[in-house]
């Protein structure tokens, strides 16, 4: 047991495994036909070189170093998991960066502008989109519940003043896990859609209110688009989990 948990956290191991995995999202890409919609707006922050927080949810993350088709610097928030740090190597493949976190997520009692993993990664947020750069997250990661927002985002948008930008995107040649997040493995010579939906803003004097507006904006122009996406390439939408049930007053 210990050989083998040696051999799989040796650099040459990791390097082996992110570039299958790099190797074999290109082969999907390139060996596919791909539709684009709403990517004007994505194309007029890239002309204004503006930053913005791309989000998408945690089962669609296979694809999204293919949406950023520019040179234009980004960078991932990834998990503390222990899949993450073969996630930040394949990524890195492609030019995108790695913040190792975790986005927040309201609980009973707590504040909603709470950021889970610690005030790191937030700042680390923050100083890449202060000069400049963009990054992404996957709001409903690392761990659930599957296509549900956290509130780490939108307080990320609320401090930096950058906006938020949803996108998603399907395969119609595809399988789909059975994971909490139905991680969607797009599979070869197949045609697929991306889809980006409309910026969010999140005032710097937002209260708490606002910004709970400003998530569920979040969270439903995602879940929009997801179904839209696997809609048009002839797939099963995919449900969100359910809401937690509400505790009743007193």
């Amino acid at each position: 047991m210990k050989i083998g948990k040696r051999i799989t956290r040796s650099s040459a191991f990791i390097y082996t495994v992110r570039t299958l995995v790099a190797l074999y999202i290109e082969l999907v890409f390139w060996s596919a036909r791909w539709r684009h919609e709403g990517f004007d707006t994505l194309r007029g922050f890239w002309a204004a070189k503006q930053p913005i927080i791309g989000v998408f949810w945690h089962g669609r993350m296979m694809m999204f170093p293919k949406f950023w088709r520019t040179k234009q610097k980004i960078s991932m928030l990834i998990s503390n998991h222990r899949d993450g740090e073969l996630i930040a190597n394949s990524i890195e493949w492609f030019g995108v960066g790695a913040i190792r976190g975790s986005a927040g997520r309201r609980k009973a009692g707590q504040s909603a502008v709470s950021l889970k993993g610690g005030a790191a990664a937030l700042r680390t947020m923050l100083k890449i989109l202060e000069s400049g750069e963009s990054v992404a997250i996957t709001p409903d990661g690392p761990s659930g519940p599957r296509m549900r927002v956290s509130s780490g985002v939108v307080l990320l948008a609320k401090m930096s003043g950058v906006p938020i930008l949803p996108g998603s995107w399907s395969c119609r040649r595809s399988r789909v896990f059975s994971s909490w997040d139905r991680f969607m493995l797009a599979l070869p010579f197949s045609g697929g859609v991306f889809m980006v939906g409309e910026p969010v803003h999140v005032p710097p004097d937002a209260d708490e209110d606002t910004m709970e507006a400003a998530r569920r904006n979040v969270e439903d122009q995602l879940n929009k688009l997801t179904a839209r996406a696997d809609e048009m390439v002839g797939r099963t939408a995919i449900e969100p989990a359910p809401l937690p049930a509400q505790t009743p007053a007193g």
